[in-house]
């Protein structure tokens, strides 16, 4: 509790676990002082009643913490009461809980009878899933203007649950927030919802044009090579053919040093852009990110994962392409080809 004006708060790399309210909770009910310039970041809240909880801030920050197992019912992982203002809440991981994963609301804890509303609440780039209520509450009269809640993984690539987006399937949106584009993976590219580019990206063996699959979506072509992330000296195969419009393909990747295998089960999107990432001075460069569900197959087992590829057409004879694969536990690249070939058409 601050009463006069409070400022430059720095909450970093401490591990809250077992509160029976919030892990830290920051409330300054002297309407015309808030605290100001507080940074809450790379802490780890588990198996909180909140994780975090703010009234009466500006100017302040919420990044790179984990916030797991929730436990207040109704409540939030980050829960925002009244006039929090100038608030960003960046690349956090939210995970599971009995409540929501964020709630904004004006509770009259300020200035009781008189409504002061949270502004400039901007949340981008968390990893968002497993609650039991919403991903997003906005309570009606809670925020000035439309919350910015872009650029978010909300649990599936088809993006949230919401009246906005009728194929969604992931977390629930309620109340007025902006969450288009989002996530199409954890810590993907942020296309979900974008119009798909219509086009063909294959890439793979050292053969002229497309890669060869059997009719049961089998790789039959060699594959190009990428290094390793999990060891420099070890190679990973992988060989695609994506189309768009509506998208479809495949995808075959194997990591021989993890062993680590990704293959496919279906394609949700593809988008075509220019120049390309790695090569942008090269004339007609493109770069290509395409999306879905794979097999992610293991020794220890099979699961099932959303998946991004990026890949980049950097010309002939593809030398300096590059291909990078992420799933949501398992990263490779962008690395440069040691071989083959990416070709992008549109």
């Amino acid at each position: 509790m601050c009463g006069t004006p409070c400022s430059n708060f720095l909450v970093d790399e401490n591990n809250f676990k077992g509160n029976n309210d919030a892990g830290i909770f920051i409330s300054n009910t002297d309407l015309p002082n808030p605290l100001t310039n507080l940074d809450v970041s790379a802490n780890s809240f588990d198996n909180n009643e909140r994780g975090v909880g703010l009234i009466n801030t500006d100017m302040s920050t919420i990044h790179d913490n984990s916030i797991t197992n929730s436990t207040f019912v109704g409540s939030a992982a980050i829960r925002i009461f009244d006039s929090v203002n100038n608030l960003t809440i960046l690349n956090n991981d939210l995970n599971g809980g009995l409540g929501h994963a964020i709630r904004l609301s004006d509770f009259d804890f300020v200035d009781p009878g008189n409504p002061n509303p949270s502004s400039n609440v901007v949340i981008n780039e968390n990893n968002i899933e497993f609650f039991a209520l919403d991903g997003l509450l906005v309570d009606p009269g809670s925020h000035v203007g439309t919350v910015d809640a872009e650029c978010n993984w909300w649990g599936s690539n088809t993006g949230p649950t919401n009246t906005n987006n009728p194929d969604g399937t992931g977390e629930e949106v309620v109340g007025n927030a902006d969450f288009t584009p989002w996530l199409v993976a954890p810590g993907g590219a942020c296309l979900g919802g974008a119009r798909p580019t219509p086009g063909k990206v294959t890439g793979g063996g050292q053969i002229e044009g497309d890669p060869i699959f059997t009719p049961l979506g089998d790789l039959m072509s060699v594959p190009a090579v990428i290094p390793s992330l999990s060891d420099p000296t070890a190679q990973a195969t992988f060989g695609f053919v994506v189309k768009c419009c509506a998208p479809t393909g495949n995808l075959e990747y194997n990591d021989h040093q993890a062993d680590v295998r990704i293959k496919a089960q279906s394609i949700s999107g593809l988008n075509i852009s220019s120049p390309a990432t790695a090569c942008a001075a090269t004339p007609g460069s493109q770069h290509a990110t395409f999306f879905g569900t794979a097999e992610v197959i293991r020794p220890t087992g099979t699961t099932t994962e959303e998946f991004t590829v990026d890949v980049d057409d950097c010309g002939e004879p593809g030398t300096a392409d590059t291909f990078g694969i992420k799933t949501m536990s398992y990263s490779n690249g962008p690395s440069t080809l040691i071989g083959g070939n990416i070709q992008i058409h549109k």
